[in-house]
């Protein structure tokens, strides 16, 4: 028998409410995440221009992933990072700020909480920062 709407709805309303999730780390979805990559490479384009830009910005940074093993591989692609507090970060979901928070300490980063979404002002100045990864 098939599935109503009213049972897929509940169901999926359960699977919402029970997920948990950090960062940007996907892996429950296991294999029935099915996305393409971009034909380009989107670390090595910003470790690179990480290496001649700064400061620089990561909004939404999830849970710092990417932004900690951007960091540490800047001086891979010929550049340096010239002050740790040039790098900066957001992040818009409680969890995931905590969790950023956390990860990009060590590195010196300080993530503020920012959700774009909000229509809110960002907590710098206009042209404050050269290079922004969104």
């Amino acid at each position: 028998m098939a599935e109503s709407a009213e049972d897929r709805y509940a169901r999926w309303q359960w699977i919402h409410e029970t997920a948990v999730m950090t960062g940007w780390d996907f892996g429950a979805l296991g294999s029935r995440l099915v996305a393409d990559d971009p034909p380009w490479d989107f670390d090595l384009t910003c470790a690179k221009a990480m290496a001649r830009l700064q400061p620089c910005l990561d909004m939404g940074t999830g849970g710092g992933e990417r932004l900690s093993r951007l960091v540490k591989s800047v001086s891979t692609v010929g550049g340096f990072i010239s002050r740790r507090s040039s790098v900066h970060a957001t992040e818009g979901w409680k969890p995931n700020l905590e969790l950023a928070t956390s990860a990009l300490e060590k590195y010196g980063i300080e993530v503020r909480e920012y959700d774009s979404e909000t229509g809110q002002p960002m907590p710098w100045p206009d042209d404050y920062f050269t290079l922004v990864m969104n």
